[in-house]
């Protein structure tokens, strides 16, 4: 704002305003010009011989547009009307009111954090159930029954084979994915072939299938082999890791080597298990 007069702004002026607005930043030259800056906002205060027409405003706003309004209140033409505190006060008003503004904006933003903390937690606690879950699907076979047999390399591709009682399609999922999940090998191999065959407890028929995991061909084999044997409950696992050199027809005898070695440690176990209970 712009004052025409003769009245001089002093040092004692800038330490009144200091007073008032502890963090504001005020400047005075020469008696005739106090700026004062408070966070957004800033005031300067001109003394002038001749009163202007107008006084720019450098930017618009809502608050500015007040700070404007409330200073024209109170235009002073006479040195003795003077007094530092008319000009800051509207300024001071307007600083509360955004002072508070501001607060009641901080409390809303805490409080929107704190809900979407609450449903970040929420989220998260419904996935860890739907991890147990899972989890619980992933166990719900005989994993006692599982057994590995013998690694066989060619080439440097490595092959070797899990084999597992399993009494429905659930149970031979729920070992691979047990599989899978409890070795990270497992997980990153090239292929993991699998095969089962159970009779089902119902309707007392053969149900069987197999999974090529990218392998066309090899899981039809490993079924073949259970069906030749006439294998009842039970799934085998073939995983194979590559070993950068193509084997051609011949990794298909080298699925079903691995299949048929895991089947005779899986009949082995079963037999001595047999035996222990026997003893018992």
């Amino acid at each position: 704002m712009c004052l025409g007069s003769t009245l001089r702004l002093t040092p004692e002026d800038a330490e009144a305003v200091t007073d008032v607005f502890p963090d504001s930043q005020v400047s005075l030259y020469d008696g005739c010009l106090m700026k004062i800056v408070l966070e957004d906002v800033s005031l300067e205060i001109k003394i002038l011989t001749i009163v202007p027409l107008s006084c720019s405003i450098r930017h618009r706003g809502e608050r500015v547009e007040a700070l404007e309004t409330s200073l024209q209140s109170v235009a002073v033409h006479d040195d003795e009307d003077f007094s530092i505190y008319d000009w800051i006060a509207p300024l001071l008003e307007i600083y509360e009111t955004a002072t508070h503004l501001e607060s009641e904006k901080e409390t809303l933003c805490q409080e929107e954090k704190a809900r979407e903390g609450e449903r970040q937690a929420t989220v998260q606690e419904e996935r860890e159930r739907e991890r147990e879950e899972e989890r619980k699907r992933v166990f719900n076979f005989d994993r006692g029954s599982i057994v590995r047999g013998p690694d066989l390399v060619d080439r440097k591709s490595r092959f070797y084979a899990h084999v597992a009682r399993v009494t429905s399609y659930d149970e031979a999922k729920a070992f691979f994915n047990y599989l899978r999940y409890t070795d990270k090998r497992i997980e990153t191999a090239t292929h993991n072939m699998h095969a089962w065959r159970y009779k089902d407890r119902d309707t007392l028929k053969i149900c069987a299938d197999y999974d090529d995991d990218g392998e066309a061909g090899a899981g039809a084999k490993m079924l073949f082999l259970l069906n030749r044997q006439e294998r009842d409950d039970v799934c085998v696992v073939v995983t194979r890791h590559f070993g950068g050199i193509l084997l051609g027809p011949s990794r298909f005898k080298r699925i079903s080597e691995t299949s048929l070695a895991a089947l005779a440690v899986y009949d082995a176990e079963c037999a001595k298990r047999s035996t222990s209970k026997q003893r018992k």
